[in-house]
């Protein structure tokens, strides 16, 4: 009788262990999809503003550059929006890979800000906008790629067999 409780007690637990880690993994994959959603939003935000600012400075037509700027801005808002799964499966604001995501957004708001009909920025100020860009989207791919070793370095939890 008292080895039947045992075994239960002993199968519950490797049931409830190995349900913590298969969650656990689903979420380790749906934080890896969307930093890479993230990053490639991010990307494609900055090349929009960047060909909107070309295309500006070459003189084209208002209703290209209304065109342009609205598809850059709405990509800049998905971003934005992609943010949030960042937020919620990672930790507190502190978080670095929070930081470092919430940096790359910081360094593309003055140029969403200039495609609003803003200020017009110097060159110096995009470059180092740019600059604070990459800096900020190379410190996310490394502290995921060491979050992602960590996790891969972790023993895995008993299988009871």
């Amino acid at each position: 009788m008292i080895g039947a409780a045992v075994g239960a007690l002993l199968q519950a637990w490797r049931e409830h262990a190995m349900h913590r880690r298969e969650l656990a993994v689903r979420w380790d994959e749906a934080l890896l999809t969307g930093r890479v959603d993230y990053l490639s939003t991010a990307d494609r935000t900055l090349r929009g503003l960047l060909r909107w600012r070309r295309a500006r400075d070459a003189g084209a037509s208002t209703a290209d550059l209304d065109a342009m700027a609205t598809a850059a801005l709405e990509t800049y808002e998905s971003l934005h929006e992609q943010s949030q799964l960042i937020s919620l499966l990672t930790g507190d604001r502190t978080d670095p890979l929070r930081v470092a995501a919430r940096e790359m957004r910081r360094s593309l708001l003055p140029l969403c800000d200039e495609a609003r009909g803003g200020e017009h920025l110097e060159n110096s100020h995009l470059i180092d906008l740019i600059n604070a860009h990459r800096a900020a989207r190379d410190s996310l791919i490394l502290r995921a790629q060491r979050k992602l070793k960590g996790d891969l370095e972790q023993p895995a939890t008993p299988s009871g067999t």
